[in-house]
């Protein structure tokens, strides 16, 4: 693993994906005018932000439950 000569991208050597998985991707990409390796960040893109979206309302549930509620009554 190193980063690109831009030093923005980390660049992968022998990153293995599922050939099915891979397919998959290939398939989407060229229907929509695009790389394999677009599809590819896109996906790992997607999966981030699900993953931050999930930890995010993980986090608003645990500090909701902490905080006692300002609603009177």
């Amino acid at each position: 693993m190193k980063l690109s000569a831009c030093g923005r991208f980390v660049v992968l050597d022998d990153l293995h994906i599922d050939r099915e998985v891979f397919s998959a991707l290939r398939r989407w990409s060229e229907r929509r005018g695009l790389r394999a390796q677009d599809a590819v960040q896109l996906a790992i893109v997607a999966f981030t932000e699900t993953l931050l979206d999930d930890a995010e309302r993980e986090g608003i549930a645990e500090r909701t439950q902490r905080q006692p509620s300002s609603w009177p009554g």
